[in-house]
């Protein structure tokens, strides 16, 4: 899905969408995506509250979905060796009962405590969604567009939950990205465009504030360590 139009974004939409449902009505459920991939969705209840969510899923089932993901797949036949061929709904029911008696068996032998956690789903996916985007021009006005929250509420909650504002955490991640590629050798240029910095001034800045090395210093010291 990867290579098409949208590719993962139109996957993190609709999981925001399953992620609120399973919030909202607290029980497990079973579709097809907006791919027609077949999914079953079971919300975890700890306290009467969504502690975890569990998702079956990369069902290749029989009905609407795979007319529309046949010809979503392109002729690409060989992905089909990927998915799983009709599992049953009754299957994933089974499966994932089991899945929640073991995260059940966690919280009680470990005392974890939720706060409010049904959030926690909501910011993982964001978090994925940025990882997945990370060359891209992201910040929380394109989150909060993209899954549809208020931007203030969007950026509060991330904070509470991570303990870093959206800006930081993408600029983390960019810079987690950089060091690897740099690592690597790459031009400190092309590392600047492919973590998502059309301004290299503004990427050497800000790496080294982060690192205390500008991105060429780092490049060359991980050269001479590796001699």
């Amino acid at each position: 899905m990867k290579s098409r139009p949208g590719g993962f974004d139109r996957c993190f939409a609709c999981r925001r969408a399953a992620i609120d449902k399973a919030i909202s009505t607290k029980e497990a459920w079973g579709g097809f995506c907006i791919n027609g991939v077949y999914e079953y969705t079971r919300p975890v209840l700890v306290g009467g509250e969504v502690a975890a969510i569990i998702y079956v899923g990369n069902i290749l089932a029989e009905g609407d979905g795979k007319e529309r993901l046949v010809k979503g797949l392109d002729g690409k036949e060989e992905l089909y060796s990927t998915m799983e061929k009709n599992f049953s709904e009754e299957q994933c029911k089974v499966l994932t009962q089991i899945i929640e008696s073991y995260i059940h068996f966690i919280f009680e032998t470990y005392g974890t405590k939720y706060s409010n956690s049904s959030i926690d789903a909501r910011v993982q996916n964001m978090k994925n969604f940025i990882k997945e985007n990370i060359e891209s021009d992201i910040s929380i006005s394109h989150l909060a567009k993209h899954f549809n929250y208020n931007e203030k509420y969007l950026g509060r909650i991330f904070k509470e939950k991570t303990g870093t504002s959206v800006k930081q955490y993408i600029n983390k991640q960019r810079i987690l990205l950089a060091k690897r590629l740099l690592e690597k050798g790459d031009l400190v240029i092309n590392v600047a465009t492919s973590v998502g910095f059309n301004n290299v001034t503004y990427f050497n800045y800000l790496f080294k504030q982060n690192v205390g090395q500008t991105p060429t210093e780092y490049r060359d010291n991980c050269k001479n360590e590796h001699r």
